[in-house]
């Protein structure tokens, strides 16, 4: 008599396997703690038999495990560790995202504009922050606050203060 084996904490199919006989009753077979007389279903893509002994049945589950999926709220990889729930049920995707910031919009990755947008600000700060050697914050200051004739300047901060606004003006709203 063929016995089916199951995980004893998911109900996972594990195996089919031969009942031993029962050397004190001829006829009957041992089945131990964990197995089943009932076969289970063939399994699909992406499920896996799963048995329930309260109602000695087996059901088809979701079984996504060792499938390269990723988060659809970071973007980043996500092993799928959970048997019976499906990728969106853990908040997953098997698309794989683009480059860049994106967003899941529940169908496809798209362009995470205000992601983009900050990236691209705080590139520009930086390149700001980097001149302000040159023609420190306090010096610009002063010279709008004053009107200041910047041809007085030094040629060196005079191309710098150019440059810092026209990085400036790159800046997104």
């Amino acid at each position: 008599m063929d016995i089916f084996n199951y995980d004893p904490a998911t109900g996972e199919y594990l195996g089919a396997a031969h009942a031993d006989s029962s050397p004190l009753e001829p006829g009957v077979f041992l089945v131990p703690a964990h197995a089943t007389t009932v076969a289970p279903p063939a399994a699909q893509p992406l499920t896996c038999a799963v048995f329930d002994p309260a109602a000695k049945a087996w059901a088809l589950a979701p079984d996504y495990r060792g499938q390269p999926a990723w988060s659809t709220a970071t973007a980043q990889p996500a092993p799928v560790v959970t048997l019976g729930k499906t990728l969106a049920d853990l908040s997953l995707t098997a698309v794989a995202p683009p480059a860049g910031p994106v967003k899941w919009d529940g169908a496809a990755w798209q362009p995470d504009a205000a992601a983009i947008k900050t990236a691209h600000n705080a590139s520009i700060l930086a390149q700001i922050a980097a001149l302000d050697v040159y023609v420190p914050r306090g010096l610009e200051d002063a010279i709008a606050a004053y009107g200041w004739d910047v041809t007085k300047l030094p040629a060196v901060q005079q191309t710098r203060l150019t440059q810092k606004a026209a990085l400036r003006a790159q800046l997104q709203a």
